[in-house]
């Protein structure tokens, strides 16, 4: 009975299904944008890993002042990144700004 049951109601579905679907697929508009997206994502990643190298590499000359600023790019493209404002606070603090280091390490903490 349980059986019987579940094939009909299988079947319904399917018919249900079959005269409200189209018969050939069309693609969804979200389809069509997924490449433009994944490279966008792919482009602004890039972007991001060349501003931290280029902070990094400023931050161990002791150049703290152009670190920052390139640290501060780099949280505009990644606003929900920790570990960017947790080199934002120590850059900051280098450089004896004790309370926008203060800011910007609670921002860190707030996104771990």
């Amino acid at each position: 009975m349980l059986t019987r049951l579940l094939s009909t109601t299988l079947a319904t579905a399917a018919l249900s299904l079959s005269a409200t679907s189209p018969a050939i697929a069309t693609p969804s508009p979200l389809a069509s944008r997924e490449p433009r997206l994944i490279s966008q994502a792919a482009s602004r990643s890039q972007q991001l890993n060349t501003l931290l190298e280029q902070g990094r590499e400023l931050a161990d000359a002791g150049d703290y002042g152009r670190a920052l600023t390139v640290y501060q790019q780099a949280a505009q493209l990644a606003s929900d990144n920790a570990r960017i404002f947790s080199g934002i606070g120590y850059l900051q603090a280098r450089q004896r700004n004790f309370t926008a280091a203060v800011a910007a390490y609670q921002r860190a903490i707030a996104w771990k």
